[in-house]
């Protein structure tokens, strides 16, 4: 292959109009040798980004004797009793159902596999209606504000890291035997940017299996112009991509080329597709040579401010057959005790419906843990009461008040990484704020 073919090739890796690389990055070189050991004890966390918001209150459904206040709320878009998939009950006896279109995370709730985080949002401190001391968001109901509280963990000023990336670089700086490696399937996250280490990306969206498998189909170019010393054109050509390292793509492809092939069928959607990758490079771990990595993923459609009805229901039903199979793939190569899929999104829906069909931005969500180390089959956090105009309203259409912070949730999640309590602080700067730092449902 000569210098412009491979260009030819390379070129459908850009990440659309972002100025991400063309090739993937991964941690600095440096870090990657500091990381480098034995692989046991690898454990991954998988972020499912729900962009535009999802509607939790038709995610997770009473049914027991407060399904009457949830329908009586909903209107049109209360979802029929019988319909929802079940759940067993609660350890505190409350009964809830999820939507219809989740019956593989159904399954692995009911099986212990899978746990929902209620009503948790970007919190500063503890807030209650009313309450005229103490601190709100700064960007209460804004898809970019709350994506970026959510993502960065900071809620009273601009951030430009996010809360992974502070966790690599945390990890790193401690020296430990090994590093994370930060990689998303759909481009630029500010979730992944760390100070001093970098996000890796792959394609964009439903290109990452195709950039994939477009890479290793390269392989063997890869390897002659890598081995070619002195090559002007292998030169020329990496001078002309914003990535810098050849070597970079090599271990990228290596790493989800290793390994017995996966049998799993992943559906081919959006989200489908960004997970088949993940599992891909999960079963490739050896190639990376680090024991802690952050996958990062996104999905979007979730702003249903119209006809929210069918459009839920196909979304719901993309990322339920995404996790399943994820799940199903985890087991397959034993790692579904070292792996942990969680979901975020930018906030949650009005519990009222608008004149449209639809439902408007709102705060405080509902969110998704899948993994073996998950302590499933039980709800966390606080449920909200569903009162219109209650105590658990910020207005008068049921915009729920957050009664955990999104920084308990993602503490949670470092601390099960290996981040020791007392530097959590360090990545949560807003953590101090409330009385528990973590929430118990990683083992």
């Amino acid at each position: 292959m000569n210098r412009r073919e491979f260009l030819k090739h390379t070129s459908k890796f850009a990440l659309g109009a972002s100025a991400a690389p063309l090739i993937p990055r991964l941690i600095s070189a440096p870090l990657l040798a500091q990381a480098a050991g034995s692989n046991s004890g690898y454990r991954a966390i998988v972020c499912i980004y729900l962009d535009g918001g999802n509607d939790g209150n038709n995610t997770v459904i009473p049914v027991d004797s407060y399904y009457s206040q949830y329908a009586n709320g909903r209107g049109a878009l209360a979802l029929d009793r019988t319909s929802l998939a079940s759940l067993r009950a609660t350890s505190g006896g409350r009964l809830f159902g999820l939507h219809p279109s989740l019956k593989n995370v159904a399954s692995l709730y009911n099986q212990g596999h899978a746990t929902w985080l209620c009503n948790a949002g970007p919190l500063t401190m503890p807030y209650k209606k009313g309450q005229t001391t103490g601190k709100v968001p700064l960007n209460l109901f804004s898809h970019t504000g709350q994506a970026a509280e959510w993502q960065s963990a900071l809620t009273q000023a601009d951030s430009t890291n996010g809360w992974a990336g502070r966790l690599a670089d945390l990890l790193a700086k401690q020296n430990l035997s090994s590093s994370p490696v930060v990689i998303s399937t759909s481009g630029w996250q500010l979730l992944g940017s760390g100070t001093t280490t970098e996000l890796a990306a792959i394609g964009a969206g439903n290109n990452a299996l195709s950039v994939l498998n477009a890479l290793q189909s390269l392989t063997p170019s890869l390897n002659q112009m890598d081995s070619t010393p002195g090559s002007n054109a292998l030169s020329n050509t990496i001078s002309e991509m914003q990535s810098g390292h050849l070597s970079t793509t090599k271990l990228l492809v290596d790493a989800a080329s290793t390994g017995s092939s996966i049998q799993t069928k992943f559906p081919n959607t959006y989200i489908g597709q960004q997970l088949q990758v993940i599992a891909q490079m999960i079963n490739g771990r050896s190639r990376f040579d680090v024991n802690r990595q952050i996958f990062l993923s996104s999905v979007s459609g979730y702003d249903t401010h119209t006809l929210q009805l069918p459009q839920q229901e196909s979304n719901l039903a993309d990322l339920d057959g995404a996790v399943g199979a994820f799940a199903a793939a985890m087991q397959e190569i034993n790692m579904f005790d070292q792996v942990t899929l969680f979901t975020m999104t930018d906030f949650a829906r009005s519990h009222l419906v608008n004149s449209g069909g639809g439902t408007d931005h709102a705060w405080g969500n509902h969110h998704l843990i899948v993994g073996g180390a998950v302590k499933g089959g039980d709800m966390y956090g606080t449920f909200p009461s569903l009162v219109i105009g209650g105590d658990d309203d910020f207005a008068t259409n049921g915009l729920w008040i957050p009664t955990t912070s999104g920084s308990q949730y993602a503490a949670t999640l470092a601390q099960w990484l290996g981040v020791q309590s007392k530097d959590l602080s360090n990545v949560f700067p807003e953590l101090s704020n409330f009385s528990k730092s973590t929430l118990g449902f990683l083992g």
